[in-house]
């Protein structure tokens, strides 16, 4: 159809880059892996105001970086992290906190039945 080529696609830019929590795992924004050298990422969670974070460590105690069909370390399997935790899959604007040496950013969570 004709039509349908004079539609455009409008879809609205996010002012941070954005991490995106899958059921199963958290992809990691490229812009910041530069700032992840580590091999392992720890996880940080705050419940009351619902802001995760990510830290670089070598602590092999922690989430391992992994790729995912890439070259490309950005990939953080937790989802026992995520199920715990009542995070559902969504994409959360974040950005780097050079003072404390993490990825911060702020989650929905689904409300416990």
């Amino acid at each position: 159809m004709e039509g349908e080529r004079s539609f455009v696609k409008i879809v609205p830019k996010l002012s941070r880059p954005v991490l995106k929590i899958k059921q199963r795992r958290i992809r990691l924004p490229l812009k910041f892996l530069e700032h992840f050298t580590e091999d392992y990422v720890e996880i940080l969670f705050d419940p009351k105001r619902n802001l995760i974070a990510f830290r670089p460590t070598n602590d092999p105690f922690n989430f391992k970086l992994c790729s995912d069909n890439s070259k490309v370390k950005n990939v953080i399997f937790c989802g026992a992290f995520l199920r715990y935790y009542s995070i559902p899959p969504q994409e959360v604007e974040v950005e780097w906190d050079s003072e404390r040496g993490m990825l911060i950013g702020k989650v929905k969570r689904c409300t416990k039945q």
